[in-house]
């Protein structure tokens, strides 16, 4: 049996995470034994259902095992004898590039995050990146992008060849991704969120629930529905407190499918669009920085270009997208779902689009074993120097810290004895006051005296 691996790097909730298991589906369908590297989570349990084989590693920037961990996958890939390797997402590159690498495996390189900036992120915080992402993307079979601009800043980037890309649209496993039960909406009361809750996410969070709120104004049965989870759900929380009453946060689920059978609308980015079209429900994308459109049948091959983010999309206005919903009749609702379906099923499913290193194509790495042990040497020494740069500074900022505690100590030291001599010098000051106002009774009471013995002498005089 034929093996492939496929790397990413985790298994929590995620469009990743959901492209990656729809690949693994295919895969096992067409008789392939999959492995899945990646750091355990919710999904897991979806993967090993569908016969996917799980391999836990943690991959992390400040790992100081990456030697320990390349031995690790390389023995897997002769364990298991893997043909090729498919890495998804670039925290894994600096363990399994490696060991692809030392092993001759061919591998294919995902380009899946469109974020500017990425591949600059990733050298600031560990130097060894700016050595490796050329080698890396130069001997990969393949470079799988879903975005044109994304292709583009990284040919431009590591100028590489053309004929080295492929685009390859976010597809879905229709025959998977559905629900007996599902039925195509009649009326609009049931909206969805889908969504990591994070920061890069929080602006397309907030005007999810906006659209909700202002149509909610108008149509009280209207229920609120939000699945995710992440280091913004507080700030989520505070977001729906006025319309808390209507509304269910889920958390973290690998049930999609069943929960948007439930709904009428899904409000999302990206994959989640994508499954809400599989699922013949209203998509609307919220966009990271700006309200999109809702996805017609008349938009939605522009719209799957850009993976349904709405960049390349006509802003609407919150306003103006509770207006087209509430436009929406039963008949409009299942022309635009049953449109969407069709182009998606035609030009998104994962049949059509699956790429795999064919035996007719060069599968051994063009860089030799040499290069190979000594780009490794330079990246365990580049994180090391860096761990000890950091450590450097980190013990710097401890000890400065000490010392201005210590000067915080001594000033408070000092002021308290400051306050203790003003003080002293009050109850001096209280004790002379009071000596003043008994000097002040005595003398008055010897004028007083002194008056009385003058008057008495002078009456005797006057007798």
């Amino acid at each position: 049996m034929k093996t492939i691996m496929l790397c990413l790097n985790q298994l929590g909730i995620g469009g990743i995470e959901t492209a990656v298991l729809n690949q693994a589906i295919q895969l096992i369908k067409r008789g392939y034994r999959v492995l899945i590297l990646s750091k355990d989570g919710i999904y897991r349990k979806k993967f090993e259902e569908e016969g996917a084989i799980f391999l836990p590693i943690e991959y992390s920037m400040k790992d100081t095992q990456k030697r320990e961990k390349i031995e690790q996958i390389k023995k897997w890939i002769e364990e298991y004898k893997v043909e090729q390797v498919h890495i998804h997402q670039f925290e894994c590159i600096d363990t399994v590039f490696f060991a692809c690498i030392l092993t001759k495996t061919p591998y294919v390189a995902y380009l899946h995050n469109s974020i500017m900036g990425t591949y600059q992120w990733y050298e600031q915080g560990l130097q060894s990146y700016k050595t490796i992402f050329p080698l890396y993307f130069q001997n990969a079979e393949k470079i799988i992008y879903i975005k044109e601009k994304t292709k583009q800043e990284n040919q431009e980037r590591f100028n590489i060849k053309p004929e080295k890309y492929k685009k390859i649209k976010n597809s879905i496993d229709f025959e998977k991704f559905q629900m007996v039960d599902n039925k195509i909406p009649e009326k609009i009361e049931n909206f969805l969120i889908i969504s990591r809750l994070t920061e890069e996410k929080q602006i397309s969070i907030n005007n999810a629930i906006e659209v909700f709120r202002k149509y909610h104004k108008n149509n009280q049965n209207a229920r609120l529905t939000i699945v995710g989870d992440g280091v913004c759900r507080e700030k989520v929380e505070k977001e729906i407190e006025d319309i808390k009453e209507v509304t269910q946060m889920l958390g973290a689920r690998n049930d999609i499918a069943q929960i948007m059978a439930e709904h009428d609308v899904v409000v999302a980015l990206d994959r989640c669009i994508l499954e809400a079209i599989t699922m013949k429900k209203i998509a609307i994308i919220s966009g990271y920085e700006k309200m999109a459109q809702i996805v017609v049948p008349e938009n939605v091959a522009l719209a799957s270009e850009n993976n349904f983010n709405g960049d390349n999309l006509e802003e609407r206005t919150i306003s103006e997208i509770v207006e087209d919903i509430q436009k929406l009749t039963p008949e409009s609702i299942k022309q635009i779902v049953e449109g969407n379906y069709k182009y998606a099923y035609e030009e998104l499913n994962i049949n059509k689009n699956l790429y795999l290193i064919e035996k007719t194509e060069e599968k051994t790495c063009q860089m030799d074993i040499n290069t190979a042990i000594t780009s490794i040497v330079d990246l365990e020494r580049n994180f090391i120097d860096n761990l000890e740069y950091t450590d450097k500074v980190y013990k710097d900022c401890k000890e400065n810290q000490k010392w201005f505690e210590q000067l915080l100590e001594n000033k408070e030291k000092e002021l308290e004895i400051k306050q203790k001599e003003i003080d002293g010098d009050k109850q001096k000051i209280a004790e002379q006051n009071r000596q003043i106002e008994e000097l002040q009774k005595e003398i008055e009471q010897i004028n007083k005296s002194k008056v009385i013995r003058a008057y008495k002498k002078i009456r005797r005089l006057l007798k």
